[in-house]
């Protein structure tokens, strides 16, 4: 069992306080709690039970009890009330889980499926769940960012966007900071390395992740390596999706004005994908309008997404941004691009991606 709002009492009641509402809590539960069975707390806002010699069926039906009283306990401290959620997991000591690795981590799988369809479910484990194999295979890929980036296994990957102007081509788990400073060290790197060949490159994008734009470890890592003055900054473009612009707007205004201020250049991408596109659009001051490629895809075919991209080229004109549009996929894509003005094009039709270091001739 996982819950929402433990740290919100610790936070807000003192210590002894919010030890006896959890008590009072865990009190709540001893009806459904045999005494055969296992209670245990396994980390700040996570419990489990051992059912003994239930079925499947029995403890799954015990477990949605709990997670009921919980759902009904009110917790009053200072003056205020507190109500906690709850997901929960369960799964069975089988001959296809016989240790009990096996068996938290199956549980573990089914108690985040369960978060994720709202607070106050319980989830059974089943192997044939796509969801909980989706859950299962995020905790692996947990460890595989670990090796990857502990034994530098990554190498990087670049795609031309070509300008329709014919100006030269310009311009990509909360592990994610990481990941973008491994992508911003090695970019530099090569930049640095090569920087007697960038004559007909007018600039490079590299993508930065929503959360990356809250980070200041990365925004840090940022300005250090241009404070070296050995960047072109003029030749960096920074790629923001729109989602997460909009989401920490304050934050990632900020975070572009500092950056900005260098002389780097910033792109919003994947534009058109949130709800809210053209009325934040004006407030974040970006260089590029990278049009959603799900509007580009099927432009041909569906005459809304040919009006939607032909907007937002023409909004983003009226601001005073180039427009780039991704996904493009086909010759007759390209050209109808072209017709409608787009500045620049990126896609399969263009140019394929490439390891970087076959980008520039040796």
């Amino acid at each position: 069992m996982m819950f929402d709002q433990l740290k919100a009492i610790y936070h807000s009641c003192d210590q002894a306080e919010a030890e006896v509402s959890l008590l009072a809590v865990v009190a709540s539960l001893s009806e459904e709690i045999q005494p055969t069975d296992l209670f245990s707390r396994l980390g700040e806002d996570a419990f489990a039970v051992l059912f003994r010699g239930r079925t499947l069926d029995k403890a799954y039906v015990a477990a949605q009890n709990m997670v009921s009283r919980i759902k009904e306990h009110r917790i009053k401290c200072q003056d205020k009330s507190f109500v906690l959620g709850v997901s929960a997991g369960i799964a069975e000591l089988s001959t296809d889980a016989d240790s009990p690795s096996t068996l938290m981590k199956n549980a573990g799988s089914a108690c985040v499926a369960a978060k994720s369809m709202g607070s106050n479910t319980v989830q059974r484990y089943e192997n044939t769940s796509s969801q909980i194999k989706s859950e299962q295979a995020l905790f692996e890929w947990a460890g595989i960012i670990d090796k990857a980036l502990n034994e530098d296994l990554l190498f990087l990957r670049c795609q031309k966007i070509q300008p329709f102007d014919f100006i030269p081509t310009a311009e990509r788990w909360k592990r994610s900071p990481d990941l973008d400073q491994w992508v911003l060290r090695n970019s530099f790197k090569w930049i640095r390395e090569n920087a007697a060949l960038l004559g007909a490159v007018n600039g490079f994008s590299i993508n930065l992740s929503g959360l990356s734009l809250v980070n200041e470890n990365v925004l840090d890592f940022i300005r250090n390596a241009l404070d070296g003055n050995d960047l072109p900054a003029e030749k960096i473009i920074f790629e923001v999706t729109e989602s997460a612009a909009i989401e920490r707007l304050d934050a990632a205004q900020d975070f572009i004005d500092k950056v900005k201020a260098y002389g780097c250049r910033f792109s919003l991408d994947d534009f058109g994908s949130g709800y809210s596109s053209f009325a934040y659009l004006k407030g974040l001051k970006v260089d590029y309008l990278k049009i959603d490629g799900a509007f580009i895809r099927d432009m041909l075919k569906e005459h809304a997404d040919f009006a939607m991209v032909k907007s937002m080229h023409e909004v983003g004109h009226a601001l005073g941004l180039k427009t780039i549009a991704e996904y493009v996929e086909s010759d007759a894509i390209f050209d109808k691009l072209k017709e409608i003005g787009i500045d620049y094009a990126q896609g399969y039709a263009i140019e394929k991606p490439m390891p970087l270091h076959q980008l520039l001739p040796i």
